[in-house]
């Protein structure tokens, strides 16, 4: 397979049908592979993909340097090809920006890539829970029970934005963490600033949200964010019958009105 994959980038890099590919190769840590950008059939045998090429790629796509090198080649597991069609949907790449190589080991992939390869293994949900058991038990407990939950993780948060520098979807060149003038969001790791942050941000991807799990994947201090923003995917989907990153064509929930909306969770 990967001797494959290798072949046709060379290929897509001669005939210029590329000027980039964003894929992974072999860093310092055995356990995770670091992105790279290919510029050249000479670099291509650099190039890696197994159990080990964990990072999001799609958010490569929104560098200036990228942009500028041409047409750009991604390899797009599950997770990754849903973050592509995330951005395509909120605008931030076109379809002639990105050329997507698609890998699948049997999940249902979007139908949405220039071409497909069965690597015979899977990256998506790797070392990761989906959390329903938590959901239901949390959603069980009385209010001041979640509160009191909410507020031991919370505490925990370092306010490091490692969540958000991960994100596929938080793309904003100046997040409303760094504003002061005015002020949104007190920036010191404590209780009231950490609950506005954590807050803040999983309603900014309300509707959103991939299902990747790389927050809380990045989070050193181990909080289980995905346990909140799951929380918020399954009410979008239940409200909506929307899920992100499957249909480009198809604008977020939160976007766009339509007068067959339930009104029923408004508060």
């Amino acid at each position: 397979m990967l001797d494959k994959l290798r072949q046709r980038i060379k290929e897509l890099l001669e005939n210029k049908t590329i000027g980039v590919f964003i894929g992974y190769e072999q860093g310092d840590n055995p356990e995770l592979a670091r992105p790279v950008m290919i510029t050249s059939a000479e670099e291509v045998d650099k190039l890696i993909y197994d159990n080990t090429c964990l990072s999001m790629l799609s958010k490569y796509l929104l560098k200036p340097e990228v942009k500028a090198s041409g047409r750009c080649g991604v390899i797009a597991s599950y997770s990754n090809l849903r973050a592509i069609i995330g951005l395509l949907q909120e605008h931030q790449v076109t379809r002639d920006d990105v050329y997507i190589i698609a890998v699948s080991s049997g999940e249902k992939m979007p139908d949405y890539y220039d071409e497909i390869i069965d690597v015979g293994h899977s990256t998506h949900n790797v070392g990761r829970t989906t959390h329903d058991e938590m959901i239901t038990d949390l959603l069980k407990k009385p209010p001041a029970e979640r509160w009191a939950f909410w507020e031991n993780e919370f505490k925990k948060c370092i306010r490091c934005y490692a969540c958000r520098q991960i994100c596929p979807l938080c793309y904003c060149n100046r997040c409303i963490a760094d504003k002061n003038q005015p002020q949104w969001i007190l920036t010191s790791p404590h209780l009231k600033g950490n609950f506005a942050w954590n807050v803040i941000r999983a309603y900014h991807l309300s509707g959103r949200c991939i299902d990747c799990g790389e927050c809380e994947r990045a989070c050193p201090v181990n909080i289980p964010l995905m346990l909140l923003n799951k929380i918020i995917y399954n009410n979008i989907k239940t409200n909506f019958g929307y899920e992100a990153g499957f249909d480009p064509s198809v604008p977020p929930p939160l976007a766009t009105y339509n007068p067959e909306d339930k009104e029923n969770f408004i508060i």
